[in-house]
């Protein structure tokens, strides 16, 4: 008999006296009495979650890297916490913090990757029906020296192998993955469930300006492609990449934890493709949305 409409469990074989029988006669007089919603017609209501980061006022000036961290476990980082010298098993078994986010012309040594990661528990079985992230900035200085001040192309500098002058990057990505039932801090043991991964990062590129009705001088586009901040224009708009993640259908199990890791390039021996890495001048937004059923 399923646990919904009672706790008690028979079986064959198994010997049953009276108290158990007058518990799940209790249990199902109360259910039929008062049937609820989720008995008659199985319905599932959207939950959303929402999580992000405003950006740091004083542009220019790099006081940290928030929210994101490295995500490389190296002891030559010099930042307090990493694996000490000497612990070769930690560093093999443990090197990178985040599955699934490799990208080309990463090499781990030079260069490197941050991630900004949030956890999510439920206490009851849901399904993950989508993931929204949003990386923007809006203020000329930070538009300036940030991560948006180019269209996320590759130019005329280095570059890594098999991409040409003008191709789109490729380095950015978000991981949602699952926490082991056992050993929930250790992620190590996750199970990746949905990524956003080795895709064109230009395409997904969005800005305010409006579209002009017809071509005029100064605007330079007549199409859906976004444009951004230019002297002609003589504008300054919210601008950047945003990132859907739709129709999931991940289902994710009670008392579990939800990790969602958003992983970002920094590029030391080939063309900064992102401009100088300042994420604490962008303002970083993740939504998700998940379905429960109705009890």
């Amino acid at each position: 008999m399923p646990r919904i409409y009672t706790d008690e469990q028979f079986g064959e074989g198994v010997s049953i006296h009276g108290a158990p029988l007058d518990a799940a006669g209790r249990d199902l007089e109360s259910r039929f009495n008062n049937v609820p919603v989720g008995d008659m017609q199985r319905r599932m209501i959207p939950r959303t979650f929402v999580a992000g980061w405003s950006p740091q006022l004083e542009a220019g000036v790099i006081h940290h890297q928030f929210p994101f961290l490295n995500s490389t476990n190296r002891n030559d980082l010099g930042v307090a916490g990493d694996i000490a010298d000497g612990v070769v098993a930690e560093v093999i078994y443990n090197d990178l913090r985040v599955k699934g986010s490799a990208a080309d012309g990463i090499n781990h040594v030079d260069d490197a990757q941050y991630v900004w990661t949030i956890t999510k528990y439920f206490v009851r079985p849901v399904i993950l029906h989508s993931l929204g992230l949003t990386l923007a900035v809006d203020h000329p200085s930070a538009h300036a020296s940030g991560p948006y001040k180019n269209d996320w192309l590759w130019g005329a500098g280095a570059r890594p192998s098999g991409y040409a002058d003008g191709d789109s990057t490729k380095d950015l990505s978000v991981v949602a993955s699952v926490a082991s039932a056992f050993r929930p801090t250790e992620a190590r043991y996750d199970d990746v469930v949905a990524t956003w991964n080795s895709r064109n990062v230009a395409s997904e590129a969005f800005s305010e300006l409006p579209l002009p009705a017809t071509p005029v001088a100064g605007f330079g586009y007549t199409n859906m492609v976004p444009d951004f901040l230019s002297a002609s224009m003589g504008a300054e708009t919210i601008h950047g990449v945003h990132i859907n993640m739709d129709n999931l259908n991940v289902c994710i199990p009670e008392r579990s934890r939800l990790r969602i890791c958003v992983t970002i390039p920094h590029y030391i021996n080939l063309e900064q493709s992102w401009g100088g890495l300042e994420p604490h001048q962008q303002a970083v937004t993740l939504t998700g949305v998940v379905l429960e059923e109705v009890r």
